[in-house]
């Protein structure tokens, strides 16, 4: 792999490592570690998806599509300023780390880019996902750059990139970093296994599960606006928590890395559903993980339960300017234990 990281490690200075190190709010030391695995982890992934022939086919059509720069595509203008070694680079890094290549970083990495960004979290010590924000548009603009001045088609991009891996596993001062990049590549493909194991339309189901509950006990005893920010605020930091249970290639921690998905919360408010709709809903979503996850149920239920309790405990119900009321009402606690009674 000496060619591109060699041309990394020229292109990310000193200053530019403290400058991001301020930035993301992470010591410098950290950001040099977390680029020092990251970019030879995004190569490894990249090189396990073009093992085959379709593969590297696919690879080829999502690199040349992302690495086209317009006036429509503000992404292929990054990555020909990062690839073409011009432009603001250390500008691209930071848009990148901050979520403007979020669409490059899951198309590139596919199904098992949380399992891959946890990976290297725990292995180097730190959240490592905004240094991987930041590595995955780099090393996309390099290959991309060697695509174009060596007119690769997808036998040629197979065996460069197979090249770049070797090269980087053989060199002796690699090899607890490769152990490093070894462990993100398998949990990436464990879990793409595990995930093969559910329709688009039932992953979307067991997404939009801590949704329903968060709406359902809202919806039982309406909070107003200050009222439903806390209740929002308190099922997202229950969600965060409950998925944080999980190991890298868990269902909980892939499904709900993101986080709560406020924007799927606020199409469901402007929809009406009954209680019974909406308890139905979390009955399937929870028969779909205990079919074909079942290690993974019972904390499933968990964090159901624990959304609802926690939104319900966040603001009282009733009262007047602050004083009396209860925190939890008596339509919320009939709520929750219709959730807890349908997720069994």
């Amino acid at each position: 792999m000496a060619g591109i990281l060699d041309e990394l490690t020229k292109m990310v200075t000193p200053d530019m490592v403290n400058q991001i190190g301020g930035a993301l709010g992470l010591d410098p030391s950290q950001v040099s570690k977390g680029l020092g695995a990251a970019a030879p982890a995004v190569l490894a992934n990249l090189n396990h998806q073009a093992s085959t022939a379709g593969g590297a086919e696919a690879l080829l059509g999502s690199l040349t599509k992302a690495g086209a720069a317009g006036p429509d595509n503000p992404l292929g203008d990054l990555l020909s300023a990062l690839g073409g070694g011009s432009g603001d680079l250390l500008g691209g890094l930071l848009g990148a780390a901050t979520g403007g290549s979020n669409d490059l970083v899951s198309s590139l990495l596919g199904q098992g880019v949380n399992a891959f960004s946890g990976s290297l979290s725990k292995s180097l010590g730190f959240d490592v996902k905004p240094i991987l924000m930041m590595a995955v548009p780099v090393v996309a603009g390099m290959v991309n750059k060697a695509i174009k001045s060596g007119n690769l088609d997808p036998v040629g991009l197979q065996n460069m990139l197979r090249t770049e891996v070797n090269d980087f596993e053989m060199n002796p001062a690699n090899a607890e970093t490769m152990k490093i990049v070894k462990s993100a590549v398998a949990a990436s493909e464990q879990f793409t296994t595990l995930r093969s194991k559910f329709t688009d339309e039932e992953w979307d189901q067991i997404k939009l599960a801590p949704v329903a509950a968060l709406h359902l006990v809202a919806s039982a005893s309406p909070s107003g606006f200050g009222g439903a920010a806390r209740e929002t605020a308190a099922a997202a930091a229950a969600l965060a928590e409950q998925a944080g249970y999980g190991d890298e290639v868990s269902v909980l921690r892939n499904a709900f890395a993101d986080g709560l998905d406020t924007a799927k919360l606020d199409a469901l408010r402007e929809q009406v559903y009954s209680r019974e709709e909406l308890v139905h809903y979390l009955r399937t979503a929870a028969a779909i993980i205990k079919a074909k996850a079942p290690a993974e149920a019972e904390r499933f239920r968990t964090m159901l339960v624990d959304v609802a309790t926690k939104a319900a405990e966040a603001a009282k119900e009733g009262g007047f300017l602050g004083f009396g009321g209860k925190v939890v009402s008596e339509a919320e606690y009939e709520a929750i234990e219709a959730i807890r009674a349908a997720v069994v």
